[in-house]
């Protein structure tokens, strides 16, 4: 993920590329890439959520703002965290 997004009117100016790898892909059969606002230190309530059945290792992940539970324009920071 960068370490920077800039943000438009409507959401990310661009959206933000996560790069996944692992030695076991074949082991991973759903993942779970949780985005919040950086406030939210409990992690209970994401601004977004990009899952899947297989870990797609070599292609990013993208996740362009739309579908935010919070208007970005309000969110300092995000976080993410993965689980599989």
């Amino acid at each position: 993920a960068p370490r920077y997004v800039e943000r438009s009117a409507d959401g990310l100016a661009e959206p933000i590329q996560f790069w996944l790898d692992t030695s076991f892909p074949d082991q991973i059969s759903e993942w779970t890439l949780s985005l919040y606002d950086a406030r939210d230190t409990t992690r209970l309530l994401p601004l977004a959520e990009i899952s899947g059945a297989l870990l797609p290792i070599g292609d990013p992940l993208i996740w362009d703002g739309r579908g935010a539970a919070a208007d970005l324009a309000e969110v300092p920071a995000v976080v993410f965290e993965l689980e599989f």
